[in-house]
């Protein structure tokens, strides 16, 4: 630093050129000497800095690009560069960044067309507390207009729920969190996305982000937010809006990829640098893609995103360029759904990003099925703190520092104990369907009349053996019948296929969980969609006459199917809601005729109770280890499943409400008095467990933001420790962020393909013909035969780089102890670096594992892992066997 100058004899002349800096500053925003004296006085409210200073990182961004901004030498550029003094020429400057942001073709905030707006007036970030957005007319949201947005068929209408959440986005005077509890398949989505449509144009946000728990739900939302966009009104002369996919996979979605792929088409036949501009699909596509946006953690600026919930949550994650997600998160209405799926350090990150959500006056949709009343409680309240925190900081905005100190926590707290009249205790509310929203600090709820559809189902219990199982679907599918087994585990899952498939035979069986590697697991899917989805019927020949689908909990929450008859494991209350909402989900027929006449009345059967020891149920093998003995203990009480032979029907939708509340209430005498002492112990248990979720959550969590406020706290307080590229093992920040949002033991995802023993050369390295594709694997739209081979002399094709790299399983948690996962890695490091040295240039292939399967003697894909044998077919996916 001394050779630079830096010491304490330069000490002056640096502070000249930073002043100088500074004085060019002001001379470029037009301040002058008063306005730099009043804010200086004045000290911005955290979560008002945190924006400005996502701004700031945008912009250094934008003016690092060197496509952009290409380097000019000044002292070569002779006289235009330059005014007579010798000070450079801003209009110069000015001009060149013109260039770059038309160059760049960043599109701006998404308007709603003249012809259809919805509000007078528009409120944006840090607008006072006595305006709000006008009440607008939802008249263009009326049946005809509603199908049109959706793309729904002709004749279609809106259903009760669809209709209350468009009056209520458009008639709440202060517009905040709005939480929507309706049954499967009641139409949650297109209510919030309608609603989110007009609360963007009554606050002046500029687009919606979508977010859901898993990668698979988030890329069936992706053609569904896609489709709905291309309906959407723009403003005149914005034609165009950008969208993005945000989760690890995004780059294997089809439908987002396609957006993309048109990008390098554009750049190529125009000649644009790939840093910049826009893609567009087709001519008549009015979603695009913006290249800039295509970064990691650029994508979020986007005006429509749909993510995982992650991305919403690494909002409240302490790690680098936080503020620049925090932006990309105020300026949208954020919808989130299965908001209920998230455990208690999940929710720790949910909390505190409402309540940042709540200071920026962003709306906020949250959708369940099966919401405990406890939990909508706690997430609106922290929406509601950070809305009344940020109200508490523009009472005192203008009183200099100087008049303030001692008195902001004062106000803030004045603010806190409001109890403006209309508060109503949600915790209360027990209509269902139910929307619970807020008005400024206001809080109510409202009950919304059900669609019509539901369902009766005879809920009872089964013996937990193979036998029982088989003996029972035998006899209810002697007719025919679609039915669906769901597991907790899955090893569970795959024992009972194989069980099954002895039984009933290969062709009527259908396996699906997480492990198996994503080109199968979503062959698996659309196979299952064509077969039960609600397009797929008798008369047309798609609905098999008999047939059975074994699965793990994917089968709760992302496919719409429709089962005759289900089996599942015990599991909590929500969850079991859930699961029964795949059953009779669709209309067959009047009265149910166009299912087997032993099924028109829906049947669950729930096993994985191994015995009523002393009338007290004990759970068979993992089941405990998947959820707390205290959560299923509840669900038996509330249902009154206390022995082998207990029966009950349960009505769908209006007892989903009922039954969740009161297995998550926390009622004295909620079970039966020999369960007592079992039942204390496991509240215990789960009580400790919660507690220390939430203990491991706050290491790297940014507090919400009224405690911020409250203490009189700045940015710096944002980063006492954070997650950093550092932390990550082979990955980058944004991975490891992932990661610290969701509380779950690490594993490892690994490429899976395979080797020809006679394909290797006398060293025994792979030669060119030797390893490939796993042998089913195949991509004809482009051009990638079954078990292709896979280049490991040069850098694949990109066709089959793109097949390869969808052929990603995680290996089970059972080879991924934390202690042995550096071993681990090394070991497939070594396995595969050979073929791995040709792949580091591949956009697809490039810092994955792999890992090398090989034909054994019993003709089984298979490799030795850690001393365990890791087994892979296309029937039953990943299997590790212990030797």
């Amino acid at each position: 630093m001394a050779e630079l100058g830096w010491d304490k004899r330069s000490e002056g002349s640096w502070r000249s050129v930073q002043f100088e800096l500074l004085d060019l500053a002001c001379t470029l925003s037009g301040f002058d000497e008063s306005d730099v004296r009043f804010f200086s006085e004045r000290r911005l409210p955290i979560f008002v800095e945190s924006i400005l200073c996502g701004l700031v990182i945008m912009a250094d961004w934008i003016a690092s690009n060197q496509s952009l901004f290409p380097l000019v030498n000044v002292l070569d550029a002779g006289e235009a560069m330059f005014l007579k003094d010798g000070c450079l020429d801003t209009a110069v400057m000015e001009q060149r960044a013109a260039d770059a942001w038309e160059a760049l073709d960043i599109l701006p905030a998404w308007e709603e067309s003249d012809g259809m707006s919805l509000a007078a007036s528009q409120v944006g970030v840090g607008s006072s507390p006595g305006r709000n957005a006008e009440p607008c007319d939802s008249v263009r949201f009326g049946e005809e207009g509603f199908a049109r947005r959706f793309g729904l068929p002709e004749g279609a209408r809106p259903r009760p729920l669809q209709k209350a959440a468009v009056d209520l986005a458009s008639s709440i005077g202060h517009p905040g969190i709005m939480v929507i509890e309706a049954p499967m398949g009641e139409g949650k989505t297109e209510a919030a996305l309608a609603a989110a449509e007009i609360l963007c144009v009554r606050t002046g946000r500029g687009g919606v982000c979508v977010a859901l728990p898993t990668m698979a739900t988030t890329d069936a939302m992706f053609g569904r937010v896609h489709a709905w966009l291309n309906f959407l009104p723009c403003k005149e002369g914005l034609d165009r809006k950008t969208m993005y996919l945000a989760h690890g996979k995004a780059q294997l979605n089809e439908e987002f990829q396609g957006i993309v792929d048109a990008a390098r088409e554009s750049w190529l036949s125009g000649g644009m640098e790939q840093d910049v501009g826009l893609s567009s699909a087709a001519e008549d596509e009015s979603v695009v893609v913006s290249n800039w946006m295509l970064g990691r953690k650029k994508g979020m600026l986007a005006n429509f995103v749909v993510c995982t919930v992650d991305q919403v949550l690494m909002g409240a994650l302490a790690m680098k360029h936080l503020p620049l997600r925090q932006l990309a998160l105020a300026n949208k209405v954020v919808v989130i759904d299965e908001c209920h799926a998230y455990d208690a350090y999940m929710q720790q990150y949910l909390a505190s990003v409402l309540s940042w959500l709540g200071a920026w006056r962003t709306p906020v949709i949250l959708l369940s099925a099966t919401l405990p009343s406890r939990i909508r409680e706690e997430l609106v309240a922290a929406y509601v703190d950070g809305r009344r925190a940020s109200e508490g900081v523009e009472r005192m905005r203008e009183r200099p520092v100087r008049q303030r100190r001692g008195r902001l926590r004062r106000e803030v707290s004045e603010a806190a104990s409001q109890n403006p009249e209309g508060m109503v205790n949600i915790a209360c509310a027990t209509e269902y369907p139910l929307i619970t929203y807020s008005d400024r600090f206001a809080v109510k709820s409202t009950g919304v009349a059900a669609s019509g559809r539901g369902a009766t189902v005879a809920l009872r219990l089964l013996d937990d053996d193979e036998a029982s199982l088989e003996a029972l679907l035998a006899e209810r599918l002697s007719g025919g019948g679609c039915a669906g087994v769901i597991c907790s585990t899955v090893t569970r899952a795959q024992r009972t296929a194989a069980s099954l498939a002895r039984r009933f035979g290969n062709d009527v069986v259908a396996l699906t969980h997480a492990r198996f590697m994503d080109i199968d697991r979503m062959q698996n899917e659309i196979a299952l969609r064509e077969k039960l989805g609600p397009k797929a019927t008798v008369a047309n020949g798609k609905r098999p006459h008999i047939f059975i689908v074994v699965g793990t909990q994917v089968l709760e929450q992302s496919l719409d199917i429709d089962f005759d008859v289900m089996v599942t494991d015990v599991a909590p209350a929500d969850l079991l809601m859930q699961r029964m909402g795949r059953l009779h989900r669709h209309a067959r027929g009047d009265g149910q005729a166009d299912r087997p006449e032993k099924l028109r009345n829906a049947g669950c059967f729930v096993r994985g109770i191994a015995s009523f020891e002393e009338g007290i149920p004990r759970f068979s093998g993992d089941i405990e280890k998947v959820y707390s003995r205290a959560s299923l203990l509840e669900m038996l009480a509330v249902l009154s499943l206390d022995d082998k032979a207990s029966e009950r029907t349960v009505s769908l939708p209006h007892d989903i409400s009922p039954i969740v509340q009161k297995a998550y209430g926390g009622e004295d005498g909620l079970v039966p008095p020999a369960w007592c002492g079992v039942y204390q112990e496991a509240l215990h248990l789960r009580s400790k467990e919660i507690a220390g979720k939430i203990q491991r959550a706050k290491p790297c969590l940014v507090k919400p933001v009224n405690a911020f406020v409250a203490g009189g706290e700045t940015m710096e307080g944002m980063f006492s420790v954070s997650v950093s590229d550092d932390m990550s093992k082979g990955g980058h920040g944004e991975e490891r962020g992932q990661l610290a949002v969701r509380d779950t033991q690490e594993t490892i995802e690994v490429l899976l393909a395979w080797r020809e023993e006679e394909g290797e050369d006398e060293f025994g390295l792979a030669s060119e013909e030797s390893l490939r594709l796993l042998p089913w694997v195949e991509d004809s739209c482009s051009g990638v035969s079954r078990g292709a081979r896979i280049p490991t002399s040069c850098e694949p094709p990109d066709a089959i780089a793109k097949v390869f790299a969808q052929c990603s399983v995680r290996l089970p948690l059972s080879l991924c102890r934390p202690e042995e996962l550096d071993d681990l890695i090394n070991e497939l490091e070594e396995s595969c670096g050979q073929y791995a040295i040709a792949w580091m240039d591949s956009r697809w292939l490039s810092g994955r594992l792999a890992l090398i399967l090989e034909r054994d003697e019993d003709g089984e894909l298979a490799a030795y892992v850690r001393g365990q044998k890791v087994v892979y077919s296309r029937d039953e996916g990943l299997c590790v066997e212990r030797l």
